[in-house]
């Protein structure tokens, strides 16, 4: 007799067909005329996070702007200087605004 982890666990393979549309922008803005990706980050001795934004204006020049994509990740244990955890903030930015370009296309 499967338990109800069990059944749960298997039934996961039905929601791969199921979408979630995203909206990233009110439903009157209008027509989008330019758009932009912002990603932002930062580090500390314990995490570094980052942020990626879209930010988008419409034919009035009003804009818009939405979270797209946020990550973070523990700081090694190991001692790390300063210039180190900020070459690590900069490279999660990047990489993170990377797959947001990556999934758009």
């Amino acid at each position: 007799m499967m338990n109800r982890w069990t059944r749960w666990r298997d039934s996961l393979v039905e929601l791969q067909h199921v979408s979630v549309p995203h909206c990233y922008y009110p439903k009157e803005f209008g027509t989008v005329t330019r758009a932009e990706l912002h990603s932002f980050s930062d580090v500390s001795q314990d995490a570094i996070g980052a942020a990626v934004y879209l930010r988008q204006f419409n034919e009035a020049n009003k804009m818009s702007t939405s979270l797209v994509y946020g990550q973070s990740k523990v700081a090694s244990v190991n001692p790390t200087s300063i210039p180190q955890l900020e070459l690590c903030r900069a490279v999660l930015a990047v990489q993170a605004a990377q797959r947001v370009i990556e999934e758009m296309t």
